[in-house]
């Protein structure tokens, strides 16, 4: 690595992990601003209250990796451009393949990243978070003393795959395991 290749990719740097930060940051600020008084409702404090957003952390960055790196690439090259930087690295004969090869280099990299992250770890973080949401408002339905409004699920399906048959329930309760009621 050249250089050339360091500064500029330490230019990047520190670009990109402002721009992930600031659009993370945004991300779950709304989110906490939608979810955070129902948790709080239910009965969780504030390290389950962390574990929650730590949880459902990953399954933001799908959404905030391409973007941060376009605003990254946009901003660092802008900021090369307007210091007369870039002009000064192709007077030295540098090919602006060569000079922006680091940049290219991340982007691969990050293209692999997105792919495990789609793969591997943004549906164990969908499911978690779910998994937790679903259990302090299952545990919040507990106080409530009408069995028939505890655990409802609305519209499920279900395949019984041995006698080949789909089943509709408009109502279904995870409490008692009863349906239609």
């Amino acid at each position: 690595m050249t250089t050339f290749d360091r500064y500029i990719f330490l230019e990047w740097v520190k670009t990109f992990s402002l721009a992930m930060g600031l659009t993370l940051g945004l991300l779950i600020m709304e989110d906490m601003y939608d979810d955070l008084s129902d948790l709080l409702t239910y009965g969780a404090n504030i390290k389950e209250v962390a574990w929650y957003y730590l949880v459902l952390l990953p399954s933001f960055l799908p959404i905030v990796l391409p973007l941060a790196l376009l605003i990254s690439i946009l901003f660092s090259l802008g900021s090369l451009h307007r210091n007369n930087e870039i002009i000064a690295m192709r007077a030295c004969g540098l090919s602006l393949y060569r000079l922006t090869r680091s940049l290219w280099t991340m982007g691969i990299i990050f293209t692999i990243v997105l792919f495990y992250l789609n793969a591997q770890l943004v549906p164990w973080s969908v499911e978690q978070s779910r998994k937790i949401w679903d259990n302090y408002a299952f545990a919040e339905q507990l106080t409530n003393k009408d069995e028939n409004n505890i655990g409802i699920i609305y519209n499920l399906s279900f395949y019984n795959h041995k006698e080949k048959r789909l089943w509709f329930m408009n109502r279904f309760s995870e409490y008692n395991y009863r349906y239609g009621l």
